[in-house]
């Protein structure tokens, strides 16, 4: 699967945790998106969590080699929607 990815460096760093929830919330099902942070994503972390964001998944990765982090987001497909079991009203959200 193609990722997009993102060199969080690139970025201000007040910008970088919005910068992260709308690329994420915009994401389409089934695609992720690789953001690369020099710089330890725990309080970022700790918001994806409390955001609950429907159908994000988010891997996190250390490369000690470069000493950066890699935090990997994947937008499922919830199991009530896989096959056309949505009506609309719950904006796909349980």
């Amino acid at each position: 699967m193609l990722e997009t990815t993102i060199d969080m460096s690139s970025f201000e760093t007040g910008y970088i945790s919005g910068l992260i929830f709308s690329m994420v919330e915009g994401l389409k099902t089934g695609k992720s998106v690789r953001f690369i942070c020099s710089q330890d994503p725990k309080d970022i972390l700790e918001a994806f969590e409390r955001a609950e964001i429907p159908g994000a998944i988010c891997l996190v990765d250390f490369l000690s080699n470069d000493n950066k982090w890699v935090i990997t987001v994947t937008k499922v497909q919830k199991e009530k929607h896989q096959n056309g079991g949505c009506c609309g009203l719950c904006s796909n959200e349980e």
